[in-house]
C-alpha cells in the first residue's frame, strides 16, 4: 500500500508500506562442476526412477512439512499447522505413503507438529524421532503446544505402538543412521539449555552421492553460530531455511558456509502469515547470490529429486486441503476441545463472563435500538451479549505510522450499524463471520506478544464496555503498546467518552457530508450531523497526531479517513473542505484510492459504483488536497486494490 505523505511545505515523500519481492526461479549451473541441475516440465513422465532420492516440500501454508522417497522407504519431516492439518496427509495420500519408516518432529510448535495429528491416525509409523527438551524444564513448562502435543497424543492413544525416540546426543555425538541410501546426520541442537523452543530444533544434514541436503527446523542465530563453532561442514545444494526466512535466522554467515544452489522456503501468504515471512532483506540476499528460490507462497508444493549428481525440480499441486475445522473425532475429545483448554485457539476462556448494564437497554450508537442484549435482544448491528470477532492478527495495509513494518494488531469486531452497499468487509459487517469470545484482554496481550505496533479496533462501538474492560485487565498484565480506535465514524459522543483515557488514536472515517448519500449507500439518514460530532469528540479525547521521533509511529492523536467513491469527487471535496475549516490543521487526514466494486455495488447499476477510480478522478482529489494544504496521506492508485482485504 503506498501513500503520499504531506508537508505544510508541499514536499512530497512517497511511503511505501510493503515491498512486493517477485523473485523469479531460474535455471542455475552450480559452482560444483559435478551437480547440474535441471527443470523438468514434464509432470505426467518424470525423470526419477525408483533409485532416485525425491524430496517434497508440501505447501501446508505457515508452516513446515517436507517428505523424502527412496526405493521403499518415506520419511516425513513435520506436517504443517492446525489449520492445514489435513495437508499433509493428503500428500502422503497421494504420493501413495502407506507406511512412514521416519518421522522428524524438529520441534514442538503447532505450526510444525499439529498436522500429525492426522498422519498418525491414518498411516502406519515405525519410528518418531523428536528432540529431547527433557533437560529444560522450564522451556517446556512455558510452551503450551509442548503440552497439548503430549496429552492429546495420550489422550487418543497414538503413541503406544510407535518408536517414540527422543534423540539426545550420546557420547557428545547424535546417532546418525541410513535412510535407504542416504545418510543422516544431525548438525543440532548443540546445547541442551536453550531459552526457546525453535533452538530445540532437530538440525541435520543428508547426503546422496554428491548431493547435500540441510534441513534447519526453526533454528535461529544462536544455534547456526554454534554449529559454525563445530567446525562441521555444512556446504550443501539444497537449504531449507531456517524459521521459514526469518529475520532471526539465515545468517549471511552462516548461508555464506552453506553456499547453497537451492533455497526451499516454506510459508503462507495472506493473513495467516503474521510475521512477514520470508523477510526481504534474505530473499534479496539469495538474488545476489544467484540461488534459485522455491517459495510456498508463490509456487505451492515443489517437488525435486537428485540421483545423487544431477538435481530435477518441478513445481506440483497437492489437492484441495479440509480445513481445520473439519477435524476427525479420534477418541473422546478432539483437538479443537485441549487447544481451547490450554488457550491455544481463538476460544479465549475467562473464568466469569461479565453483564454490562449498557447492554440491558442498548444505546452504545446513534441507532438507540434500546434492546436488551443481556436478555438475547438483537438491535441493528446484530450483536448479541457476549463479543463476537472475525479475526484477530496482523496487519500491514494500514497508514504507514500505524502498521510501521511489524504491522498492526488489527481485532476485526462482527457486526456494524450501517449497510454499506460496497462494504469491503461485508462478510463481518452484514453476514454476521466470526466466532464469540470470552477474553478480550488475551487477544490483546497475544498481538502484543507478535510484535504488534499497537491495538486497532475495528468497528467495535457495540462492544465498547467489553473493550473497556479487556483493555484495563490487559494493561494491568503487561500490555504496553496504543490502541488505535478504528471507525466508521458513525458512534455516540456519549459512548465515546467511555473511551476517554483508554483510546490513544482515534481513526474514524467522514465518508458523507451529503446525507441523502449517506441514505442511499449506507441505509443512514444522519451521518454527516452525527459523524462530525463524533470526530470533534474524538479530537478533544486525542488532539493532533504526536509521534515517536525514532520510529516515526503515531503514540497519540486523530487522523481521519476518507474513501473516494467513484462519481463521487464533489461528495469528497466538501468533506475535505469541511476538515480543513473546522479541525486543527496538525490533525492528519488519509485519503484512501482503494475502492472497489464489491458486494452489492458490484452487480448494480443504480448506485453508480461498479468501477474503480479513474486516474483523472484522483488526480482531481489530489490536486485539491494539495490545495487545502492539509497534513496527513493520500492512498497511492493502484491495480490491486482487492489486497488490502482480509481473509475472514
Amino acid at each position: 500500500m503506498m501513500h503520499i505523505r504531506l508537508k505544510k511545505l508541499r514536499r512530497i515523500m512517497a511511503i511505501v508500506l510493503i515491498d512486493i519481492v517477485l523473485v523469479v526461479c531460474m535455471l542455475f549451473t552450480a559452482a560444483f562442476i559435478h551437480i547440474h541441475a535441471v527443470q523438468n516440465n514434464d509432470v505426467d513422465n518424470p525423470m526419477f526412477t525408483d533409485g532416485d532420492l525425491k524430496i517434497i516440500m508440501i505447501d501446508v501454508g505457515q508452516g513446515d512439512s517436507f517428505l523424502f522417497l527412496q526405493k521403499d522407504k518415506a520419511m516425513l519431516v513435520d506436517a504443517g499447522p492446525l489449520y492445514r492439518m489435513n495437508d499433509c496427509q493428503n500428500a502422503l495420500k497421494q504420493y501413495g505413503v502407506r507406511k512412514l519408516d521416519y518421522i522428524i518432529l524438529t520441534h514442538y510448535h503447532q505450526d510444525h507438529a499439529a498436522g500429525l495429528y492426522s498422519v498418525l491416525a491414518n498411516t502406519r509409523v515405525e519410528k518418531i524421532l523428536v528432540t529431547d527438551m527433557s533437560t529444560n524444564s522450564q522451556t517446556i513448562e512455558d510452551d503450551t503446544f509442548y503440552k497439548i502435543f503430549y496429552k492429546y497424543m495420550n489422550t487418543v492413544d497414538l503413541l503406544t505402538s510407535r518408536d517414540l525416540v527422543k534423540l539426545a546426543k550420546v557420547d557428545g555425538e547424535f546417532e546418525d543412521f541410513y535412510f535407504s541410501d542416504s545418510y543422516v546426520h544431525f548438525l543440532a541442537p548443540v546445547d541442551d539449555k536453550y531459552d526457546i523452543v525453535n533452538n530445540y530444533s532437530l538440525c541435520f544434514k543428508m547426503t546422496y552421492g554428491d548431493v547435500d541436503i540441510m534441513m534447519t527446523g526453526d533454528i535461529q542465530s544462536e544455534v547456526e553460530e554454534q554449529i559454525l563453532e563445530s567446525g562441521e561442514n555444512i556446504s550443501c545444494e539444497i537449504y531449507k531455511a531456517a524459521h521459514h526466512g526469518s529475520k532471526t535466522s539465515n545468517t549471511k554467515e552462516f548461508v555464506s558456509r552453506v553456499n547453497p544452489q537451492f533455497v526451499l522456503i516454506s510459508s503462507a501468504n495472506g493473513e495467516r502469515n503474521n510475521f512477514g515471512h520470508p523477510v526481504k532483506q534474505f530473499v534479496d540476499s539469495l538474488e545476489e547470490r544467484g540461488v534459485t528460490v522455491f517459495r510456498t507462497d508463490e509456487m505451492g508444493t515443489i517437488e525435486m529429486y537428485t540421483d545423487g549428481q544431477k538435481i530435477y525440480y518441478y513445481p506440483k499441486k497437492i489437492g484441495d486441503y479440509k480445513s481445520g475445522k473439519e477435524i476427525i473425532q479420534w477418541g473422546k475429545n478432539t483437538l479443537r476441545d485441549l487447544l481451547r483448554e490450554f488457550g491455544g485457539g481463538l476460544k479465549y476462556k475467562k473464568d466469569d463472563v461479565m453483564e454490562f448494564e449498557e447492554l440491558n437497554e442498548c444505546k452504545l450508537c446513534p441507532r438507540n435500538c434500546k434492546v436488551n442484549r443481556n436478555n438475547n435482544g438483537i438491535g441493528f448491528c446484530k450483536a448479541g451479549k457476549n463479543v463476537k470477532i472475525a479475526l484477530a492478527s496482523l496487519h500491514y495495509f494500514e497508514e504507514p505510522c500505524i502498521s510501521g513494518e511489524k504491522g498492526s494488531g488489527t481485532v476485526f469486531f462482527t457486526g456494524c450499524n450501517l449497510k454499506c452497499v460496497f462494504c469491503q468487509n461485508y462478510k463481518v459487517s452484514q453476514e454476521y463471520q466470526g466466532e464469540e469470545i470470552e477474553d478480550l484482554s488475551k487477544v490483546f496481550l497475544d498481538l502484543q506478544q507478535k510484535g504488534a505496533n499497537n491495538i486497532n479496533l475495528v468497528t467495535g462501538f457495540m462492544f465498547v464496555p467489553h473493550i473497556v474492560e479487556g483493555i484495563k485487565d490487559a494493561r494491568k498484565n503487561g500490555l504496553k503498546i496504543p490502541i488505535v480506535y478504528n471507525s466508521s465514524g458513525y458512534e455516540s459522543v456519549e459512548t465515546l467518552k467511555m473511551l476517554d483515557g483508554i483510546v490513544d488514536v482515534y481513526l474514524p472515517d467522514l465518508k458523507y457530508y451529503d446525507d441523502s448519500l449517506g441514505f442511499t449507500l449506507s441505509n443512514v439518514n444522519n451521518y454527516f450531523e452525527v459523524a462530525t460530532a463524533a470526530i470533534k469528540e474524538m479530537y478533544r479525547q486525542v488532539g493532533a497526531p504526536k509521534f515517536n521521533d525514532e520510529t516515526g509511529l503515531i503514540e497519540k492523536g486523530l487522523i481521519i479517513r476518507h474513501l473516494v467513491l467513484p462519481n463521487q469527487i464533489e461528495n469528497s471535496k466538501k468533506v475535505l473542505k469541511w476538515i480543513k475549516e473546522n479541525i486543527d490543521k496538525e490533525v492528519y487526514v488519509s485519503v484512501m484510492a482503494q475502492y472497489f466494486p464489491t458486494f452489492k455495488a458490484k452487480e448494480n447499476d443504480e448506485y453508480k459504483l461498479n468501477r474503480k477510480l479513474t486516474q483523472e478522478e484522483y488526480d482531481e482529489i489530489e490536486q485539491y488536497v494539495f490545495d487545502l494544504d492539509l497534513n496527513g496521506y493520500i492512498q497511492d492508485l493502484e491495480d490491486d486494490e482487492e489486497k488490502y482485504v482480509p481473509n475472514f
